[in-house]
């Protein structure tokens, strides 16, 4: 149930992965704030262009922020990850983190082939997650051991199936 044609879809996600190297690039470099800031008007203006859709989607982007501050505050709380910029509380990640999971769960509406939340978790949450973290490490906008990866690979493997889950049931996705 995506209002929107495949070009449209493809550029939505192409535009995503720009951003993401947008923000974890200016966050190595000190800047997570207005970065975010950039990041979140791509998503209201995504959001804009589905008026059937706009409160599913914000539903499934909010329990992206939710999913966010759960695994990226409990990789900090364990010690394992440290972020560019400051914690906006205990147990809650910067901002320009939480853009990026704003990000990722808009992303699941452009890309309506994932039906299977289990393999999608396995086959993209668990290996994108660990070269997601990976390479924001090679830029400088964390600060973690490779070794970590491991945690941040089964992390994820367990919110990319909550997100795809949610974006099924929300946007009448058929298995």
């Amino acid at each position: 149930m995506t209002d929107l044609p495949r070009a449209e879809r493809y550029a939505y996600l192409a535009a995503q992965q720009a951003l993401w190297l947008l923000l974890v690039w200016l966050a190595a470099l000190g800047h997570t704030l207005w970065p975010a800031a950039i990041a979140g008007a791509a998503v209201l203006a995504f959001l804009w262009r589905l008026p059937t859709a706009r409160r599913r989607v914000a539903v499934l982007i909010a329990v992206g922020l939710a999913c966010g501050i759960a695994v990226d505050g409990s990789l900090a709380n364990l010690g394992l990850v440290r972020y560019a910029g400051e914690m906006l509380a205990p147990g809650v990640p910067p901002l320009w983190i939480l853009a990026l999971w704003a990000l990722f769960a808009a992303a699941l509406v452009a890309a309506p082939g994932l039906t299977n939340p289990w393999i999608a978790g396995l086959a993209i949450g668990a290996p994108g997650g660990a070269l997601a973290y990976a390479a924001a490490r090679a830029i400088g906008a964390i600060a973690l051991e490779l070794s970590a990866l491991w945690v941040v690979a089964a992390f994820y493997a367990l919110a990319v199936p909550i997100l795809v889950l949610t974006a099924n049931r929300l946007l009448e996705r058929q298995r």
